[in-house]
């Protein structure tokens, strides 16, 4: 499984001018980018920045991955973006946003935890309308995955938990996540996933509906 919750919540996929290092586990790193999603008025300035740092450990018993992400326009992530232009929105000030993020694996088992949320209340109107306050969304992830052989082919089982705050309209308020893939070769794999869906009440700008979403893929490296 993976935290598609958070996919589309923190990644923003410009091209960025970046920095970085890696030393002795530790690493980090600070870019600068022109993004889609500008502040009233603005267009076209590169006005958007952000920095990373985290510790890596890997050896034969585990390995493991913790950091902290910052940007200063949260908008700009692909989910959040894609909202915005949809809906016609102007977002008065850059609200920020970050990304805590920590993975551990021992053996076959893997842990994986994320929380995605903003730092700042952001501001749109609608229109040229006036501008409201919303509260600042949150998004979480939590899971637990298992690797064994079968048949010869690597096979992972997977479970999430995923959830979201004030995030109505857009993602779903609760994901619960079961998944199993495997390797079918060197470069091709395939995965079955199920979700349970339970969206927010159509006063908090939900449908109040829940939904079970089955999905199968595919995938080719190269």
């Amino acid at each position: 499984g993976e935290p598609i919750f958070s996919e589309g919540f923190r990644e923003t996929r410009e091209s960025a001018i970046q920095v970085g290092f890696e030393c002795s586990g530790f690493y980090g790193s600070m870019y600068v980018f022109n993004g889609d999603i500008d502040e009233d008025g603005d267009d076209d300035e590169i006005k958007c920045f952000g920095a990373g740092a985290g510790y890596a450990l890997e050896n034969d018993a585990m390995g493991l991955d913790i950091g902290l992400d910052w940007i200063n326009n949260m908008a700009d992530s692909d989910g959040l973006g894609d909202w915005i232009e949809e809906g016609g929105l102007a977002l008065e000030d850059y609200a920020g946003g970050i990304c805590v993020h920590a993975i551990f694996n021992t053996g076959p088992f893997t842990m994986i935890g994320e929380y995605v949320g903003g730092t700042d209340d952001p501001e749109f109107s609608v229109g040229g309308g006036p501008f409201v306050e919303m509260d600042a969304p949150e998004a979480w992830n939590i899971e637990a995955g298992y690797t064994l052989e079968i048949m010869g082919k690597e096979t992972t089982f997977a479970i999430a938990y995923q959830g979201t705050d004030e995030c109505g309209g857009f993602l779903p308020e609760e994901r619960i996540l079961a998944s199993v893939g495997v390797g079918l070769g060197e470069y091709i794999g395939a995965a079955l996933e199920y979700a349970h869906d339970e969206d927010y009440d159509v006063n908090d700008g939900g449908t109040d509906d829940n939904a079970d979403i089955v999905t199968m893929q595919f995938a080719i490296e190269f």
